[in-house]
């Protein structure tokens, strides 16, 4: 007896400091609750080691050329934490939100939201025949040129995201899959990819795809004027 009631002003403990916010693969975060992974409190910031890193508050970032968080290690998890990554404007360069380097492979960019950055929201481009990039409920807003632009490699996944505003919406490379997206107002073009992905249940203002590809059960506009 005394042990069930000990376990029930636990579990009455924990719901009370924070409410758990839940992620991809049963992943939880408590929302102004215990640090979870290494918190990133400003930018710009680099991520030399595998691991896992949050955004700790919303974040601006004011510099028209560089990246606001560039990831230099593979194995690597990066959860906004469903905070704002903000750039000084659309038209204010070519920065980019988020940037992978060369070389780096398995990362997860996940939960939250990057705006009003004049280069790419998230922008990865390696030479390895490998990449393997998720990037997983993102909301990204007014880019100058790319939202979510993943080239080179492949067998990446972009899915349950919102992009709208950029030039160009979503671009990755073969053998990607590409699910569940919101991809409209963006003037160039909102969805292309290139040979063997598979694009399914997207709502899509303009899309390209190479050979081979799969396509189920997507919306699909015609390119804006």
């Amino acid at each position: 007896m005394k042990r069930a009631l000990l376990l029930l002003a636990l579990v009455a403990a924990v719901s009370l400091s924070a409410a758990p916010i839940w992620g991809d693969d049963g992943f939880f975060v408590i929302a102004g609750g215990g640090k979870v992974g290494t918190q990133i409190n400003s930018v710009p910031y680099t991520i030399n080691s595998p691991g896992l890193y949050c955004l700790a508050r919303n974040i601006s970032y004011s510099t028209t050329t560089g990246h606001a968080i560039t990831v230099a290690a593979s194995d690597v998890t990066l959860d906004l934490n469903g905070f704002c990554l903000m750039g000084p404007g659309k038209f204010s360069g070519t920065n980019y939100g988020i940037y992978i380097q060369d070389g780096i492979s398995n990362v997860e960019i996940r939960n939250g939201t990057i705006r009003n950055f004049g280069g790419d929201g998230v922008h990865g481009l390696t030479t390895s025949k490998y990449f393997g990039i998720r990037v997983l409920s993102l909301r990204v807003i007014d880019t100058g040129n790319v939202g979510i632009y993943l080239e080179g490699g492949g067998n990446n996944l972009v899915a349950g995201c919102s992009v709208m505003g950029a030039d160009f919406g979503i671009y990755t490379y073969s053998y990607s899959t590409v699910s569940g997206n919101m991809v409209k107002g963006n003037p160039a073009l909102g969805i292309a990819t290139l040979d063997y992905c598979t694009i399914s249940g997207n709502t899509v203002e303009g899309l390209v795809i190479g050979s081979y590809c799969t396509l189920v059960n997507n919306t699909v506009y015609s390119r804006l004027p």
